[in-house]
């Protein structure tokens, strides 16, 4: 098989249902995790970054609130578009993120993802995330959009 024919697989054959087998509620809980490490990590630069910004009298505050605003965007980036394919959450979860032809994401489509999944959240209210309920992969739209999907990272075998 060669890999438009993958790619045409991959977005119009019927899922396995191992792969999707529990998939939103997987979503939710790693989501849930990755939020509460983000939080840790976030509380624990604005330590040494209000101390900068002490020390600098101020001069150094805006930069700082900068870098802490990009933590969560590194976190996602970094670690879905790594070798595990999935932040702890994902982990923990036992989903991983790829693209349609299973490869791992590139470092741009990783963030793409997280800053689409906050931008069209915060715009619908939330209402995007009823999306997954009419794709039969159980993909959300910022997947759609950037060429990922999420599944089981062990098939449902586990």
């Amino acid at each position: 098989m060669n890999d438009s024919t993958n790619l045409m697989a991959a977005t119009l054959l019927p899922p396995d249902p191992a792969e999707i087998a529990g998939l939103r509620r997987r979503r939710i809980i790693a989501h849930l995790i990755d939020a509460a490490i983000v939080i840790l990590i976030g509380a624990i630069l604005a330590i040494p970054a209000t101390l900068l910004g002490v020390l600098s009298f101020g001069l150094l505050a805006g930069p700082m609130a900068l870098l802490l605003a990009l933590v969560p965007l590194l976190y996602h980036a970094f670690l879905v578009s790594g070798d595990k394919r999935g932040t702890f959450g994902h982990r923990f979860a036992d989903i991983k993120v790829e693209t349609l032809d299973g490869r791992a994401a590139n470092l741009i489509q990783a963030g793409a993802h997280w800053i689409l999944f906050y931008v069209t959240v915060a715009f619908t209210w939330g209402l995007v995330l009823v999306w997954s309920f009419f794709n039969p992969r159980k993909r959300l739209l910022h997947d759609v959009l950037t060429g990922l999907t999420v599944r089981r990272r062990n098939g449902g075998g586990a």
